[in-house]
């Protein structure tokens, strides 16, 4: 008998903290505005922010790189870096 008086009420626990879960996971949920500010953010941000990659490619004895950059709307600029012999 107190065993399974024991087991009820760690299932009664159980349950207990499941519904607290699942309250604090709906309460996390954005709302309808938040989804569509989000999405808008490519068009927001679009041709304001420059320089935030390069694809080095490497020149024939491994020392030197060039990279493409974008410095602006429609604007690139070429990089050379020489580094020290090996």
């Amino acid at each position: 008998m107190r065993t399974q008086r024991s087991v009820e009420g760690l299932r009664g626990w159980i349950r207990f903290f499941a519904w607290i879960l699942m309250g604090c996971a709906a309460l996390a949920q954005g709302s309808k505005t938040d989804y569509e500010r989000a999405l808008g953010l490519a068009g927001r941000t679009e041709d304001r922010v420059f320089r935030q990659r390069i694809h080095p490619e490497w020149l024939p004895g491994g020392t030197s790189f060039w990279y493409r950059v974008n410095t602006g709307p429609g604007a690139r600029e070429r990089v050379t870096r020489t580094g020290a012999p090996p």
